[in-house]
């Protein structure tokens, strides 16, 4: 998903450069159509010569036209020849970019170097490429577009270019019905290409972010919530128990002997014991409880609304799904056991949500390390008394045997 969402924003600026050139293209084969449509249009409905386009442009525009998407044509053609030779990227980059801004520029001339259109398009071509390319080719695209415009105007000042001269000057330019037309068509496809640049940049920053968000509360080797992320479930979950007025039970389990393993057989076989034993404990939850890495070998159950019942009975399908597994190395069976810590309370009235989910943790935590004490392999039973301050353990537990 996130692959396919950062697909044309974490390419090379090669490529990026080669989408700005078929964006060009397209651009200007949009505007060549679009300007022999209106004129025809205007023939064949016998406008006015104060709605029509200025029949001395016409063949200087096609030619110029023609020129362009010819030249972008033979530029897109090289570039296969140039993605074989990395050093030559960087300037098919600044080669698209003069391409791009000169081919604009000639039509913020032509529409008219101080209208609407011309700040719409010298607005968008910066954005356009701050959203592809670094701040040093923007640089190049702004220098060589803004001495253009300017160029432009200052000859249209001192009479050596007519202003906006697709249209006849006697007639007021935004009553001409040829040019609005042709204005709507030419400023489209900019627009058009700011708001998918601009949707797609903004999608993939929410890609990025969800990743980011995702990564900071998983537990990579696991995949599933690290301590973190158990944090705020466990909130989540006191909250939802108070409002039911249920109890939350928590179990917290460790695998025995597991440093033993990775010492014996090494970090890469211990990896495989603790997606081993997720993967039964997870088997062995129920649909609405929800499992965490709180850390090394240890793992700790949310169970939302489970008596201390239901939170032991869980418990032992635990264990003895874990007694069941054995990663196999190098023809020998690893078996593996685990110690539980388990406890269910009722919400309590005197305390915090975080002091009561410490508490909580505190007598499960409590209850595995009595486990261990007592011969691991076991499951430890721990109640939180009503003062919410002490807890006792229970002196007869389930104990798996054979």
């Amino acid at each position: 998903m996130f692959s396919k969402t950062f697909s044309i924003l974490d390419v090379s600026y090669f490529y990026k450069a080669k989408l700005l050139s078929k964006l060009c293209l397209i651009g200007e084969s949009f505007i060549f159509i679009s300007y022999n449509l209106i004129y025809v249009m205007s023939d064949y409905f016998n406008w006015s010569d104060a709605d029509r386009l200025s029949p001395d442009y016409f063949q200087t525009f096609n030619f110029i036209y023609v020129t362009l998407i010819l030249l972008n044509l033979l530029h897109l053609t090289y570039s296969g020849w140039v993605k074989t030779r990395p050093t030559l990227h960087n300037t098919y980059m600044y080669a698209s970019l003069t391409i791009y801004v000169v081919t604009h520029s000639l039509l913020c001339h032509l529409l008219g170097e101080l209208s609407i259109n011309t700040g719409i398009m010298m607005t968008a071509s910066p954005l356009i490429g701050l959203i592809l390319f670094n701040v040093r080719g923007v640089i190049w695209g702004a220098l060589v577009g803004s001495t253009m415009v300017i160029g432009g105007l200052v000859a249209t000042l001192t009479g050596y270019l007519d202003y906006a001269p697709l249209i006849d000057g006697a007639y007021p330019i935004y009553q001409n019905t040829a040019f609005i037309l042709f204005t709507l068509a030419a400023v489209s496809p900019h627009v058009l290409i700011v708001l998918l640049l601009g949707y797609h940049t903004i999608q993939n920053w929410k890609a990025r972010e969800a990743l980011s968000v995702q990564n900071a509360e998983t537990d990579t080797l696991t995949n599933i919530p690290n301590r973190r992320k158990f944090g705020e479930l466990m909130g989540l979950a006191i909250s939802q128990c108070k409002h039911k007025n249920s109890n939350l039970g928590l179990i917290m389990l460790d695998i025995d002997h597991f440093k033993q393993i990775n010492d014996d057989y090494g970090h890469l076989v211990g990896d495989r014991v603790l997606n081993g034993a997720i993967a039964q404990i997870s088997s062995s939850l129920r649909h609405s409880d929800v499992i965490a890495r709180y850390g090394g070998d240890e793992f700790v159950v949310i169970m939302p609304g489970a008596s201390l019942k239901t939170v032991a009975e869980a418990a032992e399908r635990c264990i003895k799904a874990i007694r069941d597994t054995s990663i196999e190395v190098e023809g020998e069976q690893i078996k593996l056991t685990a110690s539980l810590g388990v406890t269910s309370s009722q919400i309590s009235s005197k305390l915090s949500h975080a002091e009561f989910s410490r508490q909580l943790i505190k007598v499960a935590d409590d209850a595995l390390l009595v486990a261990k004490k007592r011969g691991r392999n076991r499951i430890q039973i721990g109640m939180l008394l009503d003062d919410d301050e002490r807890a006792e353990f229970t002196e007869e537990n389930p104990v798996i045997t054979d």
